[in-house]
């Protein structure tokens, strides 16, 4: 059921891939095949460790966006797992908010989706651990708190 959501953004135009991870850093499905699994899986990590900073100073982050490799990335948080959006064009953001806001509240309701969240459980700032992050990203990431 969660790939039937994630399509649903996938076919908004210019969106090349969408993906739903858990704090730790696990991927739950992803429509599109811009990346591979695994580097999808690192991805993640970099962009899930701003929400993470973030919450070590117990501010809330819900929407991130960054603009990589010629490229619109979404970021939408929530306490339990991040939705992430690569597109190409900025035209198409206040359509892709609107059908990620819709989309977050699906899987916020959806109980496979629940259950693989539970065995996935894990603190924003998990990934600040589990991840190996390089001198320079440590450097970038203490400046964000």
């Amino acid at each position: 059921m969660i790939e039937k959501y994630l399509e649903e953004v996938k076919k908004i135009d210019s969106v090349e891939l969408v993906f739903a991870v858990s704090y730790r850093g696990d991927v739950a499905d992803s429509a599109g095949d811009l990346f591979s699994r695994q580097e999808l899986k690192t991805i993640a990590a970099r962009i899930l460790a701003t929400p993470a900073v973030f919450s070590l100073n117990n501010k809330k982050v819900t929407e991130i966006e960054y603009y990589w490799q010629n490229r619109f990335v979404i970021v939408k948080t929530t306490d339990r797992f991040a939705l992430i959006t690569i597109c190409r064009s900025i035209k198409v953001l206040s359509l892709l908010r609107i059908t990620l806001n819709v989309t977050m509240a699906r899987l916020i309701e959806d109980k496979s989706f629940n259950k693989w969240l539970k065995s996935h459980v894990g603190d924003r700032t998990i990934i600040l651990k589990k991840f190996p992050w390089s001198d320079k990203e440590k450097k970038i990431l203490s400046k964000l708190s």
